[in-house]
């Protein structure tokens, strides 16, 4: 199996992010209510998230670009904010590889959590944070829903 590679992502991946992160949320192995956010963002809403202090990641394989990590620092908090990999690169390590990428980031940003958070309905999501150390804390209600629809999870450094 080829290597993959994993780099400090930059303001000027903001238009490959913002493809990467549409092109995953598009293809969900369940439909979501409500439509995710992620279907929306924008190259100019990537640069936004650099221009604030935002941290990211990029991974590659094969040469080809296959996937993304957004996250913001707050306080003692690195906050996760997006997780994206291409349709026809998922099952082979990349979410895996760039949420360890997001930890080293962590530690050496000196915070003592991680958190993020996902759709209930994502149960293989769920599966992959909980194996990497990530416990659900919180659920959360998007408006217009009478139940939980999100959970928030924690790791701590």
């Amino acid at each position: 199996m080829s290597t993959i590679k994993i780099r400090q992502a930059l303001a000027s991946d903001a238009a490959l992010i913002a493809r990467l992160i549409r092109s995953a949320f598009a293809q969900q192995p369940v439909v979501l209510q409500p439509t995710p956010s992620a279907l929306s963002v924008t190259p100019s809403k990537i640069k936004h998230h650099f221009q604030e202090n935002g941290g990211g990641a990029v991974a590659s394989l094969i040469s080809e670009e296959v996937g993304c990590c957004l996250w913001s620092l707050k306080g003692n908090d690195m906050h996760l904010t997006r997780l994206a990999v291409s349709p026809k690169w998922r099952r082979r390590g990349i979410a895996s590889s760039l949420l360890h990428y997001a930890g080293e980031a962590a530690r050496n940003a000196k915070v003592t959590r991680m958190t993020l958070s996902t759709r209930l309905a994502l149960t293989g999501n769920r599966r992959l944070f909980a194996s990497i150390g990530f416990r659900e804390v919180a659920f959360h209600t998007h408006p217009g829903f009478d139940t939980p629809t999100a959970v928030e999870l924690e790791r701590l450094i």
